[in-house]
């Protein structure tokens, strides 16, 4: 009879380990954005160029990570979306991706400084 149980039983263990293992992939996942997140803001934030915040951030952006920043007058906007692959065995979720967004105040619009955003324009 106890063979028969845990028979049952391993099938669910395993699927909430599997599951549990996927949870803490997402949770690595949004940790690796979020780290490609802080330090493109904090560029963009010193006022650099979309081309240098791109390239401060390439090393640490997760592989497959996308990288968009928008920069509307003295506010910015930084997002860091990757797809997950956070599947069973690591096979990708279609259609669920990990993202990280942030708004930063632009230092050349806000100080008005001639570059990107400034009163001088582009």
């Amino acid at each position: 009879m106890v063979t028969a149980e845990l028979a049952t039983a391993l099938p669910v263990l395993l699927l909430v380990l599997v599951l549990g293992l996927g949870a803490v992939d997402v949770a690595a996942e949004h940790l690796a954005c979020g780290q490609a997140l802080r330090v493109a803001a904090r560029h963009l934030a010193r006022g650099e160029s979309e081309a240098q915040v791109h390239a401060a951030a390439a090393p640490s952006l997760p592989s497959g990570a996308r990288l968009d920043v928008s920069i509307r007058g003295a506010l910015a906007s930084v997002t860091v979306v990757q797809p997950s692959r956070s599947g069973p065995l690591g096979l990708a979720l279609p259609g669920c991706s990990v993202s990280a967004v942030t708004d930063v105040e632009n230092a050349t619009a806000t100080l008005g400084l001639p570059g990107h955003g400034g009163p001088d324009g582009p």
